[in-house]
């Protein structure tokens, strides 16, 4: 499995999270260390540095989605938008964008989907091809939709990078290691 731009995003981000752990920790194991401070003094200077990973944590994360949801835009403008300039170009594009997206909508059944991108792609109709694909991917009818994106391996890549996108944001899972991930446990010094 290829890594994709959005798990390089995430992965980046756990990185630095866990560095924040582990800076916390040392500095933690420091402060204690400090022969000449007194336990008032060790809890204010734990909470100070606790105080500043759970904020580089929480920024850290912030950074995170935002880097995702622009991905995300990203990839759904490259399947779903019309080519850069197109629409100014030739505004009778946007015209013929609409109605195929138009007649996608309308297709409930996978089979029915195959065969209209099948005769798109025979009479060179890439925009219908195109939305029907779409349509067939988000009903789950990869059979269809791989009709169109076996010919168009740019496309297929954005299309999985976009579904693990989703994958990553909804997997109960993943958000519970994320959520310990991003927080840090106060300290016993501190409570």
């Amino acid at each position: 499995m290829t890594t994709t731009n959005a798990q390089n995003i995430y992965d980046d981000a756990a990185n630095v999270a866990n560095g924040i752990h582990d800076e916390f920790g040392y500095e933690e194991r420091a402060i204690l260390n400090e022969p000449y401070l007194t336990v008032d003094g060790q809890r204010v200077k734990i909470t100070d540095a606790w105080e500043r990973a759970r904020d580089k944590l929480t920024r850290t994360r912030e950074d995170r989605d935002a880097k995702i949801g622009a991905r995300a835009v990203q990839l759904e403008r490259q399947l779903y938008g019309l080519p850069r300039g197109s629409a100014t170009l030739n505004p009778g594009l946007v015209a013929t964008s609409r109605d195929a997206d138009d007649r996608a909508a309308k297709i409930d059944d996978p089979r029915e989907a195959a065969r209209v991108i099948e005769h798109a792609a025979r009479t060179g109709d890439a925009i219908l091809a195109r939305a029907v694909a779409l349509h067939a991917v988000t009903h789950g009818w990869l059979d269809a939709a791989a009709l169109y994106f076996n010919e168009r391996p740019a496309d297929a890549a954005a299309v999985n990078e976009l579904a693990a996108i989703n994958t990553m944001q909804n997997d109960p899972t993943r958000y519970l290691t994320e959520s310990m991930l991003y927080t840090i446990q106060k300290p016993a010094a501190v409570r």
